[in-house]
């Protein structure tokens, strides 16, 4: 399913000019708690060619499709992602911890978890899997037999307040390890792999009495934080959007050039500046492609949808000189590509 995915999302790359940027299953595919009959949700960040973002009308910043077989593809612009994230937006947050990533810029997904714990906003998070579930509690909870769907979503939004508040910081995405990091008590954890398990063996709205034990255990805090997000306030120091700038201003440099040129045969050479260990030593065996100093590239690990940039520092005889924005695995085969400066 992973390549009709990454079709799909090469498809709109192409139909709409832009670039993807990260890729990632979210809902109950990423939480692990779907069944047979789930969708596949994926949501992606892209950027768009700088022309786009030099208008006076900003345009649609959201491209959806729903696919005959069941993918349901949603992406949002990267100034739009960002914005989101200044907010905290807790669905955007989810989205970059996802444990199911189809497609990532290894640079933008590291700058973006690497920002974040600047920019969480604990109560607003808590409010978010407290709407999440009261709504779920009206709506689908109130009979002797619940959809188990329904539960476990009910269940997940009291253990992500329970995480908040004990560790104000973003809450797992894949159900179990929320499981493992909130519920004490052993037998509670094994109705819940129980409810997990059945849900999994059935279909998506099959009707089910849940474990006593488990409801009980689920009202008890589900009241106790229904009180709780009221007087949750712990400080926050206010953000300067300074480092959201640069990721924008980046992001747009790196990918609006229209043409990338893939330099064939191309080996990475262990070697690195003893004050600098981000600087490595590409041999690149194609004449037809020539490094400038200063040129950026895309360095790509060779069988992975996983790359990285950087930035030509020097021309030797027997290689190129290239300094990596973030560290490289030695132990991984490398391609590069010419994103500008190339002749």
């Amino acid at each position: 399913m992973q390549q009709v995915i990454l079709s799909h999302l090469k498809e709109s790359e192409q139909q709409n000019g832009v670039k993807v940027l990260l890729a990632v299953e979210s809902g109950s595919r990423a939480w692990g708690f779907h069944s047979a009959e789930s969708d596949w949700d994926v949501r992606f960040v892209y950027v768009h060619n700088l022309d786009w973002y030099l208008k006076v009308n900003e345009g649609r910043d959201v491209i959806e499709h729903m696919y005959d077989d069941d993918v349901d593809l949603v992406g949002w612009d990267l100034r739009k992602t960002l914005r989101l994230f200044q907010k905290s937006n807790p669905s955007l947050l989810e989205w970059l911890h996802s444990p199911i990533i189809y497609y990532a810029d290894g640079v933008f997904l590291s700058r973006m978890r690497g920002l974040e714990p600047a920019f969480f906003n604990p109560i607003k998070t808590m409010y978010h899997y407290a709407n999440i579930y009261i709504k779920h509690d009206k709506r689908y909870l109130q009979n002797a037999a619940y959809p188990m769907k329904r539960f476990l979503y009910y269940l997940r939004g009291i253990l992500a307040c329970r995480w908040v508040e004990e560790r104000q910081s973003m809450p797992p995405v894949l159900f179990v390890d929320l499981v493992n990091g909130t519920v004490k008590e052993e037998a509670i954890r094994q109705h819940i792999q129980e409810l997990l398990a059945l849900k999994k063996a059935s279909k998506e709205n099959d009707l089910k009495e849940v474990n006593s034990d488990l409801v009980e255990y689920a009202r008890h805090w589900a009241d106790y934080y229904s009180e709780r997000v009221g007087t949750f306030r712990p400080e926050r120091e206010k953000t300067s959007s300074d480092a959201l700038d640069a990721v924008l201003f980046d992001m747009i440099q790196v990918h609006s050039k229209q043409e990338v040129i893939t330099i064939p045969k191309t080996y990475l050479d262990w070697s690195f500046d003893e004050d600098e260990r981000h600087n490595y030593k590409f041999v690149v065996k194609s004449s037809e492609h020539k490094l400038l100093p200063s040129a950026r590239v895309r360095i790509s690990v060779i069988g992975r949808p996983m790359h990285q940039c950087g930035t030509v520092l020097r021309v030797e005889d027997d290689g190129v000189i290239i300094h990596a924005d973030e560290w490289l695995d030695i132990s991984e085969e490398y391609s590069l590509a010419l994103i500008k400066d190339f002749e």
